[in-house]
């Protein structure tokens, strides 16, 4: 359920969090120490096929459900108790003008994302992580970073 490589998740979440953010300090407020993972679609919800998933151990800070409520591109969100533990699982669309840079970053290949899209990342980001950065030295041990297909979806019923 909770992502468990790092890298992935870390990832997944540089390149969307900026897709629905529009100020710096709405990324701040996106990345929480609460949140337990960001994917791609959500095995329990079919029709969330290509939305940006949010999943929050407990629930969503104040702040946060406070984003979602005014972000044009908020969807939908549910709450779930698995092994008595409360999660909640927000969704965002991902806005057209990105939607071909998803497909680029999905299948690794960061360096092919379209200009505005790279702009946006390089001043919404947090400052040490600008866009050549994790495309050009994206290396932990001599290893290129990369996305972890089968960890892209949400699945709350594996363990």
């Amino acid at each position: 359920m909770e992502s468990k490589n790092f890298k992935t998740r870390y990832l997944i979440m540089f390149y969307l969090f900026p897709m629905i953010c529009k100020t710096k300090e709405d990324f701040r407020i996106l990345y929480h120490p609460r949140m337990k993972g960001v994917y791609i679609g959500d095995t329990n919800k079919p029709e969330w096929e290509e939305k940006i998933v949010v999943l929050f151990k407990t629930c969503a800070p104040k702040k946060f459900k406070e984003f979602f409520k005014e972000n044009a591109y908020s969807y939908m969100n549910y709450y779930e108790n698995i092994d008595n533990n409360l999660y909640e699982i927000l969704s965002f669309q991902i806005p057209p003008e990105f939607k071909d840079d998803l497909a680029k970053i999905l299948n690794n290949k960061f360096s092919e994302v379209s200009a505005p899209f790279r702009g946006h990342i390089d001043w919404i980001s947090f400052p040490q992580n600008s866009y050549d950065y994790w495309t050009n030295n994206n290396y932990l041990h001599g290893k290129l970073w990369e996305i972890e297909k089968h960890e892209i979806k949400l699945n709350l019923n594996s363990k």
